[in-house]
């Protein structure tokens, strides 16, 4: 599935979960081939609160325990990845709503993602895909990138673990 969003859309395509109390993990990166590219090295660690795929993840919790996530992060981060945490919340709501989140260019100047949690099994650790690249290029493309976004989440199917197969 993640294979087919990359060469769909063109551009690099990372699989993230959170790993630790208040950090995203890229656990699969798949490189745009474009010569202006978003590029991330599988294995990176990032704070929650400053990445499309944080947030999506983040959109996902329960109030209290982001708000704990929001306070270790801002803690801990340099002063242009603190956020505010009333706005952040508010933005939280517009991801619930919407689907997705979009990332605001924090981590890398003038790139973002648009990202979307995957489904996973009861129990799984959450999973979230994003999609990203310079941000004039994923505005201009927006509307069809999160068609296919939507499309490639919806047509993933989590992991069965062995011996749950249906008969």
């Amino acid at each position: 599935a993640l294979k087919a969003l990359h060469e769909e859309t063109g551009e690099t395509v990372i699989l993230g979960r959170q790993n630790g109390a208040a950090h995203v993990q890229y656990i699969s990166v798949l490189q745009a081939d474009q010569g202006l590219q978003l590029a991330v090295r599988v294995g990176v660690l990032r704070p929650m609160t400053i990445t499309g795929i944080g947030r999506v993840l983040l959109a996902s919790k329960p109030i209290r325990e982001v708000k704990l996530i929001v306070r270790r992060n801002n803690a801990e981060a340099p002063a242009s990845w603190r956020v505010n945490e009333r706005e952040f919340l508010c933005s939280l709501e517009k991801i619930r709503s919407r689907g997705y989140a979009m990332g605001d260019a924090l981590v890398t100047p003038g790139a973002t993602t648009v990202s979307m949690l995957l489904p996973v099994a009861t129990g799984d650790t959450p999973l979230a895909v994003g999609v990203g690249g310079p941000v004039e290029r994923l505005q201009a493309n927006f509307p069809t990138l999160l068609k296919s976004l939507q499309r490639h989440v919806a047509e993933f199917q989590p992991a069965v673990p062995p011996g749950d197969e249906p008969a």
